[in-house]
Parts: C-alpha cells; structure tokens; sequence
C-alpha cells in the first residue's frame, strides 16, 4: 500500500507545478494582449496622421463650380 504522506507530497508537488504552469501562461497571454493593443493604437495613430495629412477632396457644386 502506498505510503499516505508519499501520495500527499506528490500531490503538492503536482499542484505546485499546475499553479507555476497556469501563471506562466497567464503572463503570457497578457504580453501578446498588451502587444496587440499598442499595435492597434499604433496603427489608429498612423491612420489619423494619414488622415490629417490629405487635403480635403473638392466637390462639385450644384452650379457645376468644383470639380
């Protein structure tokens, strides 16, 4: 029969493992979530510059004045 005290240090050996593996990746994940979001502020930022940096497109107007 297996040893009681044996079995219960396994398992906290076991638990250990699982909550160092769990914050690990939770680490991980928040990186990719915070990369992901700088690179869409990134690209919002460009956009609005780009935006900005256009001039305005002519229209016509109803007496054909315009393009």
């Amino acid at each position: 029969m297996p040893d009681p005290a044996d079995i219960a240090c396994r398992l906290l050996r076991f638990e250990q493992q699982l909550k160092a593996y769990e914050k690990l990746h939770a680490d991980e994940l928040a990186e990719l979530w915070r990369t992901l979001n700088e690179c869409k502020q990134l690209i919002a930022a460009l956009s609005q510059a780009a935006d900005a940096a256009q001039p305005p497109i002519p229209t016509r107007t109803q007496d054909g004045v315009g393009i």
